[in-house]
């Protein structure tokens, strides 16, 4: 019975945690996933398939090619959270979730990403700078912090010998112009 094992108790809805697969009936194929709590879990899979937004190009191409109707939700076992990975992973190993995208359980590791697909990350992501509050709450949550000996020592080993490019020595400076011009830098006041 797919979807249906939320169980309610008066108006509480009991949170289930386990492994679960999405399965295309036409192709047999499946993809396997862990959730903590599993009806939440299928929800923003569904949402997501729906939008054509899945992370999952397998499944979401399958979705769009076969329909909703051809899928099904199924339960494969109720897990306490903690084993949900190991879980996930003992499926995966013997189902071989056709529409997972990586081989290893809750990881990208083992995700080749074609270079249109690289090209386009990299696109969404250019000219994008962080919010003045973002930067402010980065810079609240390192200050006091000293970098380890083995940062400096590879920050030491990567700068050593290394000459800045007139363009990069002439961008800095004008950066640490403007700085100063707009207060950023206190002096500090000797005697």
């Amino acid at each position: 019975m797919g979807l249906q094992i939320v169980l309610l108790t008066g108006s509480l809805a009991v949170v289930i945690s386990g492994i679960y697969e999405i399965r295309c009936h036409l192709t047999g194929k499946a993809y396997i996933g862990s959730a903590g709590d599993m009806r939440k879990r299928w929800a923003t899979h569904v949402a997501s398939l729906r939008a054509g937004k899945h992370h999952s190009a397998k499944l979401q191409a399958a979705w769009r090619k076969y329909g909703e109707g051809e899928f099904k939700i199924n339960v494969l076992e109720i897990v306490e959270p903690k084993r949900l990975l190991e879980r996930e992973q003992y499926y995966l190993d013997r189902k071989r979730g056709a529409y997972n995208m990586s081989p290893t359980a809750a990881s990208p590791r083992g995700v080749r990403h074609t270079a249109q697909s690289r090209a386009n990350m990299s696109a969404a992501h250019k000219g994008k700078g962080q919010s003045e509050e973002h930067r402010l709450a980065r810079s609240r949550a390192l200050k006091g912090q000293k970098p380890s000996p083995q940062t400096i020592a590879a920050s030491v080993a990567f700068h050593s010998g290394r000459r800045q490019s007139e363009e990069e020595r002439s961008r800095r400076s004008a950066g640490m112009k403007r700085a100063w011009a707009e207060g950023r830098f206190i002096r500090e006041k000797s005697g």
